[in-house]
């Protein structure tokens, strides 16, 4: 595995420990990233927590940022 995918990875795990902290109502169902499905999930997360998509995109930027 490349150094790339594998600090992907990384982020990945902890962006979804900071989102369930923030947001108590996710599971880790809803956070589990299938290859070529994350807008499905995009737009799960945005329905179950009541978010536009503009409001989502930035949330989760808001987790790349920290």
């Amino acid at each position: 595995m490349d150094t790339t995918k594998t600090d992907n990875i990384s982020s990945w795990v902890s962006h979804k420990a900071k989102l369930k902290k923030k947001f108590t109502n996710i599971t880790v169902q809803d956070l589990k990233y299938e290859k070529g499905k994350s807008d499905d999930m995009f737009n799960q997360l945005m329905c179950k927590l009541g978010k536009s998509r503009k409001e989502m995109a930035a949330i989760v930027a808001l987790f790349y940022m920290d």
